[in-house]
């Protein structure tokens, strides 16, 4: 009783209380009001689990968040067909143009000049300019960037449902081994892949070291690495290309 009581006590003396949209409605804070709630990743939460805390507040709400990037991850189909995977900031959006952070600082400005122009009518400035000291092991040495057609074809993974890309894997270790070979360290290398059966299998390959970061689209989301590669997988004769068809995703 005296530990609730206490709890209570500095929770209710707290300027600032932080938790997830969830934790929002547990009994120790939902009898406080708060002046401002600010909810970080809205474009990504549900609907109704951001509804949690906005029922909390009292003056201003402050959404953080893009809805021209990854939403709510839903995996019902009847869920998506009523809506869920909607996010009540992309609703909101719509009606109330969003305040846009026009500098990013995260990426080469030349790897940012595609989502800059596809998704933010070209808006996007670049804060910080990286002179390129040294070249880039490819043909052109100056572009940060390196499109290759691997003639590999898909397959599906042991779990019956994902997709894989042996040739595609291959041809990662390659270049991995080719870049620790020329002085990259392993950490500062990352593998993104929109399917996790070519996550696991990139994972168990020999040439590709533990210190190598290998994720999803989603898991890697807010990650940052000096090298990325990215496996698409999807290669058959129909052109299905799957995940690869969220735009949301590709951004």
């Amino acid at each position: 009783v005296k530990y609730k009581a206490t709890e209570k006590a500095v929770l209710s003396a707290a300027e600032i209380v932080g938790c997830t949209c969830s934790g929002a409605g547990d009994d120790r804070i939902k009898s406080l009001v708060f002046d401002y709630v600010i909810i970080d990743e809205a474009a990504q939460g549900l609907e109704m689990e951001t509804l949690i805390p906005i029922s909390r507040c009292s003056k201003k709400l402050i959404l953080c968040g893009d809805h021209k990037q990854l939403g709510p991850l839903v995996f019902s189909h009847l869920g998506k067909s009523l809506g869920l995977s909607v996010s009540l900031f992309e609703r909101l959006a719509k009606i109330l143009p969003p305040v846009l952070l026009e500098t990013q600082y995260r990426m080469h400005e030349k790897i940012a000049e595609f989502p800059s122009l596809q998704f933010y009518d070209g808006k996007i400035q670049t804060g910080v300019k990286r002179e390129i000291k040294q070249s880039f092991p490819w043909p052109d040495k100056r572009s940060p960037q390196l499109f290759c057609h691997i003639k590999g074809k898909e397959e599906i993974g042991p779990n019956g449902s994902s997709f894989l890309n042996r040739e595609e894997a291959y041809f990662i270790r390659t270049v991995v081994e080719k870049l620790i070979k020329l002085g990259v360290k392993a950490e500062n290398i990352g593998i993104i892949t929109p399917y996790l059966a070519q996550k696991f299998f990139l994972s168990r390959e020999e040439g590709i070291r533990k210190e190598v970061h290998i994720s999803s689209v989603d898991g890697f989301q807010g990650k940052e690495k000096d090298y990325i590669l990215i496996s698409c997988v999807r290669s058959n004769e129909d052109v299905g290309i799957g995940f690869l068809s969220e735009i949301n995703r590709i951004n």
